[in-house]
């Protein structure tokens, strides 16, 4: 029957290997990992029943009583099962944790003794790697646009955040990328169900015919609108130059999405002996709610 024991925790000093009657499962241990010990050589007649704490013989390097090592070992004594019949190896558990940063090969003794065993020293040697650093990831926050709004209308930005230290790695990088994928996964539906919509004004102007023509008695162009857009029986327009207000083309224009605008008014925008209004931008305004207004682009526009 297969023994098995827990090993509680003991400071080490030093560290190194298990010799030939004993057997860890590896030859290397990675720290905090519990490992199998084997307890070769017993018979019916000779096997251990008790087995005393454990200590550490050597290491390599040596640290001056530096206590690098930490191990769970075993505690006391009747936690070891007698070794039976039909033959089964004595086994325990144990763990070495490696606080410093380099790998250290360790000898751990045991003092063993049982029917037909004397007491005597049992050695294991195993090298044990150091315990990975642990980074934590940084607070992360990204900002998500509804996109589920119906036409003509556009989605709130609503915040996904990450706070610091809910995910770890062993790199700074691995854990930060940890939190990034939380909010690749999660933020774009968080901002779909918890986003507003509203209407985007700022497509009420669709085109307009940048270039004047004369038609013998007045300089004209022509614009257009999303008629439906906005809810106003007519609009105003106004006449920009490089961000300046410049006068009022035309008011009480019906809400029909379309409008042949005289220009005549505005024609010394333009420099002298050019043909050329430079910077000219239109801007439509309802005239029901004069707060929702839209630019057109900006344009030269050209005297033909």
């Amino acid at each position: 029957m297969k023994k098995i024991l827990s090993l509680f925790a003991l400071l080490i000093c030093y560290a190194g290997s298990f010799a030939q009657t004993l057997s860890p499962s590896a030859s290397t241990f990675e720290s905090d990992t519990y490992y199998t010990i084997t307890v070769n050589g017993e018979t019916n007649s000779a096997y251990l029943n008790n087995i005393s704490y454990p200590r550490t013989d050597n290491t390599s390097p040596t640290f001056n009583g530096t206590n690098y090592l930490t191990a769970d070992g075993i505690g006391q004594t009747n936690l070891f099962m007698q070794y039976q019949v039909p033959a089964s190896k004595t086994q325990f558990t144990f763990k070495v944790t490696n606080v410093n940063t380099i790998n250290m090969q360790v000898t751990f003794s045991f003092n063993v003794s049982g029917p037909g065993i004397p007491s005597k020293k049992l050695t294991f040697t195993v090298n044990v790697k150091p315990k990975a650093a642990i980074f934590y990831n940084v607070a992360k926050t990204q900002f998500f646009t509804k996109n589920n709004c119906g036409t003509g209308y556009t989605g709130t930005s609503v915040a996904y955040s990450v706070p610091a230290n809910k995910y770890n790695s062993t790199t700074q990088a691995d854990a930060d990328q940890k939190a990034q994928n939380e909010i690749n996964a999660n933020g774009q539906a968080q901002a779909n169900a918890n986003g507003s919509c509203f209407i985007d004004y700022s497509h009420w102007f669709t085109s307009w015919d940048h270039s004047m023509r004369y038609n013998g008695s007045d300089w004209s162009t022509d614009m257009y609108w999303n008629k439906d857009l906005v809810a106003t029986t007519t609009v105003t327009i106004q006449v920009y130059q490089s961000g300046v207000f410049k006068g009022v083309v035309a008011t009480g224009v019906p809400n029909t999405g379309h409008a042949f605008l005289d220009f005549t008014p505005y024609l010394t925008l333009h420099a002298p002996n050019a043909h050329t209004f430079e910077n000219v931008s239109l801007k439509i305004i309802s005239d029901s709610n004069t707060a929702i207004s839209d630019f057109s682009d900006t344009y030269d526009m050209q005297v033909d």
